[in-house]
C-alpha cells in the first residue's frame, strides 16, 4: 500500500472518529506510567529483532531513554510499516518510534515530537550493476528498490517514473535483492545504508549520487508519532528529549551507532 494510500485510509478513519485537528474529542491527561511503543523491528540498525528475538536499535534505544527520563515503562511492539499507523489510531499502541519522517502529509493525521535524528536520503548501488549517475535521466529504465509507503516511495514516483520502481514490505528486503544483483539502485537514509554497508552484506556498494534534499516530501527530520489528542504525551516526551541531548546520553546512544552525528 502506498504512502499515498495508507495516509487516504488513516485520513477517513480519522475524520469518523473525530481524531483530527478541529474535533471537540479532547483525550484526557494520562499519567503515562506505561507506554506501547510500536516500531517495525525490520530496519537495521534503527530497529530489528537480535538473535534472541528482542528487539533494538537506535530508534529502541532512544525510545527507552525517554522513557527512562519520563519514569514509564516501555512496551515495544513489532508492527509492519504499513500498518503501524492505523495501529495508533485503533488504541493498539501509543506511540510510534520506527523512524518515520515528519511530513505535512502524516501531520494530516497523527502529531509528533520534535525530531531526534536527520534522515537524508541517499541512493546507494552496488558492483555488478554499479551506476554513478543517478538523476531522472541517469536511472531511466534502471530497477530501484525502496521500501513502499515511506517517503522515499514518495520522492521516487514523484521524480523518477521512467524508472523501474520496485517497492519492498522492509528495506532490509531491498537491500537483500541489490546485494544479489537484482537492482540497480536503492533509495534510502544515509544512515541506514550505512549499516548495511558496514554489516558486510554491503561490502561491495557504496553510496552515490549526492544527498537529496527535499523537504516538501521527506520533511523536518525523524519524530515519535503519536495521537493528535495525546498532546501530554508529546510534551512528557519532548521534555525528554531536551534532557537526553544536555546530558550526553543522545550522544552516547549515537556512538554505539554511527561514527557520525545524524542529529
Amino acid at each position: 500500500m502506498s504512502l499515498n494510500r495508507l495516509l487516504q485510509l488513516a485520513i477517513t478513519m480519522a475524520l469518523t472518529l473525530g481524531w483530527l485537528a478541529g474535533s471537540t474529542t479532547v483525550s484526557p491527561a494520562g499519567d503515562w506510567s506505561k507506554i506501547r511503543i510500536g516500531t517495525e523491528g525490520a530496519a537495521a540498525p534503527f530497529n530489528y529483532h537480535d538473535a534472541s528475538g528482542q528487539l533494538r536499535g537506535f530508534d529502541i534505544d532512544i525510545a527507552q531513554a525517554l522513557c527512562d527520563r519520563m519514569g514509564a515503562k516501555c512496551e515495544f511492539i513489532a508492527i509492519q510499516f504499513d500498518g503501524i499507523i492505523l495501529a495508533l489510531q485503533n488504541h493498539q499502541i501509543d506511540a510510534i518510534a520506527t523512524s518515520m519522517s515528519i511530513t505535512e502529509k502524516r501531520k494530516k493525521v497523527v502529531d509528533f515530537t520534535d525530531r531526534y535524528y536527520t534522515n537524508y536520503r541517499h541512493f546507494l548501488s552496488c558492483e555488478g550493476r554499479l551506476v554513478e549517475d543517478t538523476t531522472p535521466a541517469g536511472l531511466k529504465g534502471r530497477a530501484i528498490g525502496t521500501q513502499g509507503g515511506t517517503a522515499a516511495d514518495d520522492y521516487l514516483e514523484a521524480f523518477y517514473k521512467d524508472a523501474d520502481i520496485r517497492t519492498y514490505k522492509t528495506m532490509d528486503d531491498a537491500y537483500q535483492d541489490i546485494a544479489a544483483g537484482r537492482l540497480d539502485a536503492v533509495l534510502s537514509s544515509e544512515a541506514h545504508s550505512y549499516g548495511f554497508i558496514k554489516s558486510g552484506a554491503g561490502k561491495n556498494c557504496k553510496l552515490v549520487g549526492e544527498r537529496l534534499v527535499n523537504d516538501k516530501i521527506f520533511g523536518s527530520g525523524v519524530g515519535i508519532a503519536l495521537r493528535k489528542t495525546d498532546t501530554d504525551l508529546r510534551d512528557k516526551l519532548n521534555a525528554a528529549l531536551k534532557q537526553i541531548l544536555a546530558d550526553g546520553t543522545y550522544e552516547a546512544i549515537n556512538k554505539k551507532y554511527f561514527p557520525f552525528s545524524i542529529y
